[in-house]
C-alpha cells in the first residue's frame, strides 16, 4: 500500500431540497477521480443524492484530495508515467465515503433528516483499472 495522507475536504454542494423527512429514501452515487499534473495528488469527487417517491430529498456533493508520499511517487513512476494501483484507489474512494457521512451526519444535526445514512457500499465495484497518468 501507498503511504498517503488526506490533504483537503470540500463540499461543493449540499442541499436539502424536501420540507419533510420520509421513512426510505433511495440513493444514486457518482464518481470520479482526477490528479494533479505531477501526480502527487488524486482528489475524489463523490455526489450522493436521495430521493424519496421520486423527489429530490438531499444532496452531498463531497471533493476529498489526497497527497501520496514523495518516495512512494516515486516507485510508482516508470517510462514517464506514474501508475496508482487500483487497490490504492479503492482505498482513497473508501475514505471519502466515510468522510461524507461524518459531512451528513454534521450537516443534517438537528433536523428530521439526521436519520438519513450512507449504506454500505462495496466501492471495489466503482473503478476498473489502476489510474495512469502521464508526464
Amino acid at each position: 500500500m501507498i503511504r498517503f495522507r488526506m490533504i483537503k475536504i470540500s463540499i461543493p454542494q449540499f442541499a436539502i431540497i424536501c420540507q419533510k423527512a420520509e421513512d426510505s429514501y433511495q440513493i444514486e452515487t457518482t464518481t470520479s477521480m482526477s490528479h494533479t499534473e505531477d501526480g502527487s495528488a488524486v482528489a475524489v469527487d463523490m455526489t450522493f443524492s436521495f430521493t424519496s417517491s421520486g423527489e429530490n430529498a438531499i444532496i452531498l456533493q463531497i471533493r476529498c484530495e489526497f497527497g501520496i508520499h514523495p518516495e512512494d511517487l516515486t516507485t510508482l513512476t516508470a517510462e514517464n508515467k506514474i501508475t496508482i494501483p487500483k487497490d490504492a484507489l479503492d482505498y482513497f474512494v473508501a475514505q471519502t465515503v466515510g468522510t461524507a457521512r461524518g459531512v451528513l451526519h454534521c450537516k443534517t444535526e438537528g433536523t428530521p433528516f439526521n436519520g438519513i445514512i450512507i449504506p454500505p457500499l462495496d466501492v471495489s465495484n466503482i473503478l476498473q483499472s489502476d489510474m495512469i497518468i502521464q508526464l
